[in-house]
């Protein structure tokens, strides 16, 4: 019942929007949509994630490193698989601490999760914060993790924490979902077949390579001035009503987006 309502609003609507280009494929190969009815407007971070922020000192003062989660607490969210990460980083070294930033439905196990592996000195639930403090704990981590899994559902969304930790200049850890690595390229590594460990490798060879993080952080930060800011996704929602109602249409083609394109095809970790 759900296919026939997607087909019938993807078949008869005068135009699309979709937030990236694997859900516009979506909309056009099972939809039944019509390409040049489609439109690819991106979520982007919010205004406050672009200005300079101080980290938060009562956080900073407690390990030398912070590994750090912002968003939603869902079972999709994965944040399970970032405690299973930080046990395994803690076979190898005791330097860190994992901020976790949010709340959501999967919280409370994830909180006995931590107390079953042995990890309450070495993660911190914050809770849900007021959403202003939001860029000064991203500011204050030295590694993001996007944790969502690689699968049918996540490969096709744009998580909009990625973007937030590009905003902010961090680098990020994450597992190979395909809009990650449109998103992000080579401002993250990625870990493959969703695997905990493999995110805790990356991480600890991150940890260890200060000039590293501060080059993928600054990838991040030029990736979303070159594009994914709103001022640039703007000019595609009004090229589309520009098309509606019936002037040229001036939308941007793909290809004048070479660091978005590029990195559909991503090379290396």
């Amino acid at each position: 019942m759900l296919s026939w309502f997607e087909r019938f609003a993807c078949r008869w609507a005068n135009r699309l929007i979709a937030t990236n280009e694997t859900q516009q494929r979506l909309q056009v190969s099972r939809g039944g949509a019509k390409a040049e009815d489609c439109y690819v407007v991106r979520n982007g971070p919010n205004a406050m994630f672009m200005a300079d922020t101080a980290p938060r000192e009562e956080l900073r003062s407690r390990k030398p490193f912070l590994i750090g989660y912002v968003g939603m607490i869902g079972t999709q969210d994965g944040v399970d698989h970032f405690i299973h990460m930080l046990h395994e980083l803690k076979k190898q070294r005791d330097d860190f601490l994992g901020v976790i930033v949010g709340k959501g439905p999967a919280l409370a196990s994830l909180e006995e999760l931590a107390k079953e592996l042995d990890l309450s000195a070495h993660v911190h639930f914050s809770g849900l914060v007021p959403f202003n403090d939001v860029p000064s704990y991203i500011a204050s981590f030295d590694i993001c993790v996007t944790p969502d899994p690689s699968n049918p559902y996540n490969d096709s969304c744009t998580t909009i924490k990625t973007m937030e930790y590009m905003a902010l200049r961090k680098p990020t850890v994450s597992f190979a979902t395909t809009e990650n690595r449109i998103t992000a390229g080579d401002a993250a590594v990625y870990a493959q077949e969703n695997s905990p460990s493999e995110l805790a490798r990356l991480t600890s060879e991150l940890l260890n390579n200060a000039a590293k993080r501060q080059e993928m952080g600054q990838s991040g930060r030029t990736r979303i001035e070159r594009f994914l800011a709103w001022e640039h996704q703007k000019k595609q929602l009004v090229a589309l009503y520009d098309d509606l109602s019936g002037k040229v249409d001036e939308r941007l083609p793909a290809e004048q987006h070479p660091d978005i394109e590029k990195s559909k095809q991503p090379t290396g970790t």
